[in-house]
């Protein structure tokens, strides 16, 4: 609530405090901390906090309390124990609903906010099956993907976790409200960082997006354009260095930029919640429902003519990808989904520096 304060000072006096415990923070502690643990408490330790702003804080938590809503610190015990070690954590968030939620492995799932049919249905299979396997699903409680993933997991008796861009007090948008009582009825949660009564600001969003991501082991990109707003999560994965899933869809399909573009970056390719778990959750069971379906799906499909044409290019010796995209000009993203079918399916295998080789 003090100007010019932000996630790095009110880290740093968190710091200080766990190696000078303070029960009050007042302006004696702030100057002594500010000269030895906390550089940036400078801002805070010159003049007394306002009183306008105590009593603004102190109403904020009897209201909260009212809806059983609870604050804790990055030092309380409850704290998400993954989301502690990110860079920049939350230095306190507002929870709402059952926090035993969190004592159980997270899956976090992202995705675009206009979803196509396929997308829809991909998610939603992929999502029943990781939550029956007893994983707890993370998501942003957005209209898309954050929606078919939360309602998924809700479907089959699962718990999932909210993360919002807004107060916690507050549902952005108004149509998931219906939605969001669900989660709580459900025995999920909602966590902010933001205080109640917060806007859905666009910068909210970008830094929620690092708690979705910060508080799972892995996360799934259900459908996402190239330039849409999942891509900033894809960037938070990587720093945060969880594991990454990707659903692959046609070049010809709408959204499907980010997709493509997230696996030629290293993520794994998914058509199954067994890929998922027997990567990243191997000590639970993959609903074998689940995965005979899926593989039986897309196994029993015929190549087309560019795969065909691609599985003779490849060799038994490393054929380049620059070499595979001459032969086949002007067709640059449906020869790297191909590629990416290809090799989901076992006919080709990827090597080191972006070459192919036949596998039968």
């Amino acid at each position: 609530m003090c100007p010019n304060v932000g996630l790095k000072t009110l880290n740093q006096l968190l710091n200080a405090h766990e190696l000078s415990p303070s029960e009050s923070w007042d302006s004696s502690w702030l100057q002594t901390m500010s000269q030895t643990h906390a550089p940036l408490a400078r801002k805070v330790s010159n003049e007394p906090i306002p009183s306008e702003l105590i009593a603004k804080a102190r109403r904020w938590i009897q209201q909260m309390q009212g809806l059983e809503v609870e604050l804790i610190t990055r030092l309380d015990d409850v704290y998400p124990v993954n989301l502690r070690h990110i860079y920049d954590p939350p230095p306190y968030l507002w929870m709402r609903g059952r926090l035993s939620s969190l004592d159980r492995p997270l899956l976090s799932v992202v995705g675009t906010r206009r979803p196509t049919h396929r997308a829809i249905r991909e998610t939603q299979s992929i999502v029943r099956d990781c939550a029956k396997a007893g994983l707890g699903i993370v998501s942003g409680l957005a209209q898309g993907i954050d929606e078919v993933a939360h309602r998924a997991a809700l479907e089959v008796g699962g718990v999932t976790i909210a993360v919002l861009g807004t107060g916690i007090n507050r549902i952005y948008p108004a149509s998931n409200r219906p939605l969001a009582n669900q989660i709580l009825t459900q025995g999920g949660l909602f966590i902010s960082e933001f205080p109640p009564g917060a806007p859905p600001a666009k910068h909210h969003f970008v830094l929620r997006n690092r708690i979705i991501s910060g508080l799972s082991k892995a996360c799934l990109l259900g459908q996402s354009a190239e330039k849409g707003g999942s891509m900033i999560t894809q960037s938070y994965v990587k720093e945060q260095n969880r594991d990454f899933f990707v659903i692959p869809y046609a070049p010809s399909e709408p959204q499907s930029g980010g997709s493509l573009y997230a696996i030629r970056d290293g993520a794994i390719l998914t058509r199954s919640a067994s890929d998922i778990l027997s990567e990243s959750y191997k000590e639970l069971k993959p609903s074998m429902e689940g995965e005979a379906r899926a593989h039986e799906q897309w196994s029993n499909q015929p190549l087309t003519q560019l795969q065909l044409t691609l599985v003779e290019l490849c060799d038994a010796e490393p054929v380049s990808i620059d070499k595979l995209l001459q032969e086949v000009p002007h067709q640059r993203k449906e020869v790297l989904y191909a590629l990416i079918e290809l090799e989901w399916l076992q006919r080709i295998k990827r090597l080191p520096g972006d070459q192919y080789i036949r596998l039968e």
